[in-house]
């Protein structure tokens, strides 16, 4: 979606291409209203559209004609089940490995859908580390019913950090060669006792999340 904006807001020709968009004229009801993220104020034009809990942003990386990867960027107002209805693929990703996929076969699906990098080998650069701790400083706030995976989090406990010290979700070799490791494809069946699956979803999506506060300009 192009809009035209100043610092006063939404042009009045914009505003009301949008307010007939939302009415219905270009797109149903419960449909979710998206727009590209390039120097636009995407809440301003969120609170224009008089439906910000269905609005979303989308960033597109550059080069975008080899660039499949995508960001989907939650606005001020965005509705947790509009973000709920995006796909999320570092979960889905964990999924795969409950649901028995090993990290390398992921990591082929990731590449074949237009991520540069597989999504374990990506996390190996940054390091497991990370996520580890976040997911430690929402413990107490997760709800005990949710599907968790300790997979990830005993990647932490035993201390493989990623690249940094050559053994994460994969094992590296002194060359800096990946390596398939059999900590991890032993331990990936992690499903916590008395949780069932959700049906199957699409695994993979070249997506990531971010508040539109610190999404890239």
């Amino acid at each position: 979606m192009g809009s035209a904006i100043d610092k006063n807001g939404l042009e009045a020709s914009g505003e009301q291409h949008l307010r007939n968009v939302i009415a219905g004229k270009l797109m149903r009801a419960g449909a979710i209203l998206a727009t590209n993220t390039s120097y636009l104020d995407i809440d301003l034009l969120a609170a224009a559209s008089a439906r910000p809990d269905r609005f979303i942003g989308l960033h597109f990386f550059a080069p975008v004609p080899r660039m499949k990867l995508r960001e989907i960027v939650q606005c001020a107002q965005t509705a947790e089940t509009t973000l709920a209805s995006m796909p999320k693929y570092r979960t889905q990703r964990e999924y795969a490995l409950d649901d028995g996929a090993f990290p390398q076969a992921i990591n082929v699906a990731a590449t074949k859908l237009g991520f540069a990098m597989g999504l374990f080998a990506v996390s190996d650069i940054s390091g497991p580390d990370i996520a580890w701790r976040l997911r430690q400083s929402k413990a107490a706030t997760r709800h005990p019913k949710s599907r968790y995976l300790t997979l990830p989090d005993a990647i932490g406990e035993l201390g493989r950090l990623g690249r940094k010290t050559n053994a994460g979700w994969y094992d590296y070799d002194d060359s800096g060669k990946p390596v398939p490791a059999t900590t991890v494809t032993g331990r990936r069946q992690c499903r916590p006792t008395g949780v069932t699956p959700p049906p199957r979803q699409r695994l993979l999506a070249p997506a990531s999340w971010g508040p539109s506060s610190t999404r890239p300009r």
